[in-house]
């Protein structure tokens, strides 16, 4: 999807976790459709749920969705609205990279070089794993 669309998707959803934050009950129903409407973009642009924008969408729906749903996860709520605020600021995903260790959208083997090759790889253009060269075979 384009980065300016993404980027309105990302921004909505600190919006909406913000409202949430401060005790606004719309808040988290807006995000929880902002980040639906996410995986469905992303998927539709994509066509399969293993690529990495996707899964990041979805991944980052489901963290919403448990600590919407456990009371003991509402944290997760504050440490989603940080990530999409790096996001927004830096051009920095934490979750992507996480998501780029996975052993489904890797080649190399994982070690610690790699992770920190990982988090330490400053922003630009493309993904992590393509910059890294470590996407899987199917994906080169």
């Amino acid at each position: 999807m384009p980065h300016w669309i993404s980027k309105l998707y990302w921004q909505g959803c600190a919006f909406a976790l913000a409202a949430e934050g401060l005790g606004l009950h719309w808040g988290a129903r807006l995000a929880l459709a902002l980040c639906a409407m996410q995986v469905a973009h992303a998927f539709a642009r994509h066509r399969r749920p293993g690529a990495l924008p996707v899964q990041v969408r979805l991944a980052f729906l489901l963290l919403f969705a448990a600590g919407a749903a456990v009371p003991a996860l509402a944290w997760l709520h504050g440490l989603q609205f940080l990530g999409v605020n790096v996001l927004l600021v830096a051009d920095y995903c934490v979750l992507a990279r996480t998501l780029t260790l996975l052993p489904w959208n890797r080649s190399a083997a994982l070690s610690p070089a790699l992770i920190r090759a990982v988090f330490t790889l400053p922003p630009g253009p493309g993904s992590v794993a393509e910059r890294l060269r470590i996407a899987p075979a199917r994906e080169r």
